[in-house]
């Protein structure tokens, strides 16, 4: 979808919080970002993550929490200071029928080791921080994509 509106969109970057870790999104992100002329940027809290994004896009990667970066750093390291698309797919929800699953058990050691708590309060509140944060810098026609 984001790929069918992009040409629509205002100028500015495309932000995406929780770099993929092989998935595909941060490539995805990136090539798009090229193809209409904008700046990417992709930030992860962990090691892997960001390592996986330095891999994928170079120079675009930050290592950081992502609300963080919204806050503080966005506006410093974007030469238009706006945003015109993000990808908020970070702070994983956890679903009942997810919790004995290796992947969710591999996330929740990854988040205590950053001193973080993997909870679905800790996913809202994080997610709310990062919306407002990207609605104080949003172009007048931003997409944003929560996941």
């Amino acid at each position: 979808l984001i790929g069918d509106v992009a040409e629509e969109l205002d100028d500015g970057a495309i932000v995406e919080v929780g770099s993929d870790r092989g998935e595909g999104s941060t490539g995805f992100l990136s090539a798009l970002a090229n193809r209409t002329g904008r700046e990417f940027f992709t930030v992860d809290f962990s090691s892997e993550g960001f390592a996986n994004a330095r891999g994928v896009c170079g120079a675009c990667a930050r290592q950081g929490r992502g609300e963080a970066f919204l806050q503080e750093r966005f506006a410093h390291e974007s030469t238009s200071g706006k945003i015109a698309a993000a990808y908020l797919d970070n702070y994983d929800w956890t679903f009942p029928w997810t919790t004995q699953m290796s992947y969710k058990q591999q996330q929740r050691v990854d988040y205590t080791a950053e001193g973080l708590e993997l909870s679905n309060e800790r996913s809202r509140a994080t997610h709310l921080v990062q919306a407002q944060a990207v609605e104080g810098r949003c172009t007048e026609r931003c997409f944003v994509l929560f996941d």
